[in-house]
């Protein structure tokens, strides 16, 4: 018997693989041939997700870096009328699309360049290897910076749902037009969840949370756009 702990079945995919699948996606994408090559392996042979950096270069001789992201997991069915809940992939399409739709202009976010279902795999914007972590500022020594770097964090998670603040029925719209077999369940209150994680901090850390605003936050993050795999 599996234990719960095990990771379930992966399949592989090898660079050509990925390479050609991505220059595919992009290529229906752009309408003219594109080129993927170059590819770089980012995941550290992860069992869960492929992840490359890339070069996407279209025939008029245009080239960008891209990150190409694909689903490692075996049973990866984009039909599956529950691939919302049981996909990562697909629910970070999902998000990802939304998103372009509401965020327009530079916003230090990568957009989705082209996915494809079948093979469970996204596109996106490089946005360079230089950027920094929380990692080093939460394991280092110096308290101002790890809180400069929380901030950071909290800033662009808060804008992230200001800027998706009662998305549920254009979420529904872009998965039924992605994902025509998927189920798009409607959001449930999120109000349980909030209070249970007011309850924690108030234990752990003292003061307290006025119930009206905990209600507010509640109604004003019913989104379902789980955005990770």
């Amino acid at each position: 018997m599996m234990s719960s702990s095990t990771a379930p079945p992966s399949r592989e995919l090898d660079d050509a693989q990925l390479a050609d699948a991505a220059a595919a996606a992009m290529s229906r994408v752009r309408g003219r041939t594109v080129r993927v090559i170059g590819l770089h392996r980012l995941d550290g042979g992860s069992a869960r997700n492929a992840v490359a950096r890339a070069t996407a270069r279209a025939d008029d001789g245009t080239a960008r870096s891209v990150i190409v992201k694909a689903t490692l997991t075996a049973d990866h069915d984009p039909t599956a009328p529950d691939v919302l809940k049981t996909s990562g992939f697909a629910r970070e399409w999902m998000a990802l699309t939304l998103l372009d739709r509401r965020i327009t202009g530079s916003s230090g976010r990568a957009r989705l360049l082209a996915a494809d279902a079948e093979t469970g795999l996204l596109v996106l914007d490089d946005l360079g290897g230089k950027g920094s972590t929380l990692v080093g500022p939460l394991t280092g020594r110096d308290a101002s910076t790890a809180a400069t770097a929380l901030l950071g964090l909290a800033d662009a998670l808060g804008t992230l749902h200001a800027k998706t603040t009662g998305c549920s029925g254009e979420y529904a719209r872009i998965a039924r037009e992605t994902l025509p077999h998927a189920t798009v369940d409607r959001p449930s209150s999120s109000l349980p969840t909030f209070q249970r994680l007011a309850g924690t901090l108030v234990d752990r850390l003292g003061g307290t949370f006025d119930a009206a605003e905990l209600a507010a936050v509640a109604v004003s993050g019913t989104t379902p756009v789980p955005g990770r795999y």
